[in-house]
């Protein structure tokens, strides 16, 4: 191991290490959170009647949501429905929206089956189809995260932020990576020793110093 290591360049771990203990945890940019990871939090799912009725009640942490079915064709429909979203209504991309909201919410089985059970998704199928349907339908449309995240986002952000449990798992992440940038502190200062005593006894032959003290 210690022969690899010396092969190395010095320059381009140094480089490395330098940019790795630049870099920070990896940002949720996703426009929510998903499902379960908000029940976590302690936000519950509620019904509503239609994509217009959707509402986050902040004092009860309730996100409010209407019942949607899915099924083998679901996906298609979606994509269908958001193309002529676009072509007719661009200024007013309510179910594209409405789209990129699922697709945040469910990214596992686990958020379809936290969705199924809250009575929010209706589907026959299993639920890691449930949730590739959304997780495709999300790459097949045209991205609308340039528009500026409402009032109801915000506020279900804020409530999940808050939360006990979304601070000790960013304070988790944090430690993490501060352990993974110790770890690569040491490997550089142990690539840096073997350097030096590589150096030192292709100078004063090691092996002869060693003989010559054992025979003493």
């Amino acid at each position: 191991m210690a022969k690899h290591l010396l092969a190395l360049p010095l320059s381009d771990l140094t480089n490395a290490l330098s940019n790795f203990l630049q870099e920070a945890p990896v940002a949720d940019n996703t426009l929510i959170p998903r499902a379960s990871n908000l029940a976590k939090a302690g936000i519950k799912f509620c019904l509503t009647e239609t994509i217009m009725d959707i509402q986050f009640d902040e004092s009860k942490a309730m996100l409010h949501l209407p019942v949607i079915q899915v099924g083998v064709n679901t996906e298609v429909i979606i994509c269908n429905l958001v193309a002529y979203e676009a072509t007719a209504m661009s200024n007013s991309l309510i179910f594209a929206r409405y789209v990129e909201l699922m697709s945040g919410l469910i990214n596992t089985m686990e958020d379809v089956k936290l969705l199924r059970d809250s009575n929010i998704l209706i589907s026959r199928m299993k639920d890691n189809d449930v949730a590739s349907i959304f997780n495709g339908a999300i790459k097949s449309i045209k991205s609308t995260s340039n528009i500026q995240a409402g009032e109801m986002i915000t506020s279900v952000r804020k409530v999940y932020n808050d939360s006990w449990n979304t601070k000790v798992r960013m304070l988790m992440r944090m430690s993490n990576h501060r352990f993974w940038k110790i770890l690569a502190l040491l490997a550089i200062l142990l690539y840096m020793l073997l350097v030096g005593l590589q150096s030192f006894c292709s100078a004063y032959n090691c092996a002869r110093l060693y003989r010559t003290g054992s025979s003493t």
